[in-house]
């Protein structure tokens, strides 16, 4: 390890952000996920990325997801590079609620979950702050080691959630399997009626860190060790997610309980 760059003040960190969706092959030519990152713009500032999931069930779910990213790309690219972290939280959470009602006055009908993280610099380094509505997710990648940082707004109780992370299927009985099999509904979502709660976090973040956003389409698909495992074979993080959750969610579910046709959406944040 070249000791030399491990002593480079944390402010130094570099980013690059990838990303990659896919539509279900149940309706190639409609995908309801959608993604934002700045596609190179790194070094200008627009360090900031979001994962969006119309969600299913409910019209418009495309549109939902399309009109929350435009409000979240015109906010979050016009910040204030000076601002705090605090003050980046309290504009993530009045954006996703300003989305939240954009889409309810344009898609009646329509909703969408959403996953945020702005990286904001001061003289300490590098923090993301995330905000996240629905069961869109944040995970931190830590010296091969992956650890969830969001909270799904789901029927599943947060007890079960590891559980059900790194399953298979073949350890749970038919009450859990019954439990599982409803991990797709969200309890709120942008475009609803009512205030959202926005989950707010903060991660400081240290070299050789990745920050990954997914849509359910990946993390229902593939387990948390495989998510891992992804990560650690290296290439574009991003595109192998999807493609191997892609692959997966073809397979009958007789094979494999996890398997579930969907949109599919990754985008990845490299710290280095």
């Amino acid at each position: 390890m070249d000791q030399r760059s491990e002593q480079l003040p944390q402010k130094e960190l570099k980013l690059k952000f990838s990303g990659k969706t896919v539509a279900s092959l149940k309706h190639p030519d409609r995908n309801e996920d959608a993604i934002g990152f700045p596609y190179g713009e790194e070094e200008k500032g627009l360090n900031w990325a979001a994962v969006l999931d119309g969600v299913g069930g409910l019209e418009h779910g495309e549109l939902a997801s399309r009109i929350a990213i435009e409000v979240i790309s015109t906010n979050l690219s016009n910040l204030d590079p000076a601002l705090k972290s605090e003050e980046v939280e309290k504009k993530i959470k009045e954006t996703l609620q300003q989305a939240s009602r954009v889409v309810s006055e344009k898609v009646p009908g329509g909703a969408t979950t959403c996953v945020i993280v702005k990286i904001v610099e001061d003289d300490n380094g590098k923090t993301a702050v995330i905000g996240s509505v629905g069961d869109s997710r944040a995970y931190l990648l830590r010296e091969g080691n992956l650890r969830l940082i969001t909270e799904d707004d789901s029927l599943i109780p947060v007890v079960l959630r590891e559980e059900f992370d790194d399953t298979d299927g073949s350890d749970l009985d038919k009450y859990d399997y019954a439990i599982f099999r409803q991990r797709n509904i969200v309890t709120q979502s942008l475009g609803s009626d009512q205030e959202i709660g926005v989950h707010l976090y903060r991660e400081k973040l240290n070299r050789g860190d990745m920050i990954i956003l997914t849509s359910d389409g990946v993390h229902d698909n593939l387990t948390t060790r495989e998510i891992e495992e992804v990560v650690a074979e290296g290439g574009d993080v991003a595109e192998a997610l999807v493609e191997k959750a892609k692959n997966r969610s073809v397979i009958p579910k007789e094979e494999n309980i996890r398997a579930k046709p969907d949109d599919i959406s990754a985008v990845v944040v490299e710290v280095f």
